[in-house]
């Protein structure tokens, strides 16, 4: 008999013990920063199996340094990293 600690369940789906894999799609930031697109590509991993999707969001002043933020450092990888996090990213809203 299953022990609930054996498995953990998510919305209908049962993880771990003999249960089936569970499926996540890594979307990223593959939407460009468009929320339709976000969207499309939700369909398109349902629409392939996945049981459910992965977003990136971060907190860039959390991850970055204040000089690489500000432009004013000399990691220039970094500013442009970070100049293509901010262009593609979505909102907590969104």
């Amino acid at each position: 008999m299953k022990s609930q600690l054996d498995y953990l369940t998510v919305g209908n789906k049962q993880i771990g013990g003999d249960s089936a894999c569970f499926i996540i799609a890594e979307i990223g930031n593959n939407h460009n920063g468009d929320l339709q697109r976000a969207f499309k590509l939700v369909d398109l991993a349902v629409d392939a199996g996945a049981d459910c999707v992965k977003f990136q969001m971060r907190n860039l002043a959390a991850v970055y340094r204040k000089k690489s933020l500000e432009k004013s450092g000399d990691d220039l990888s970094a500013e442009y990293t970070i100049d293509l996090l901010k262009k593609f990213e979505l909102s907590a809203e969104d």
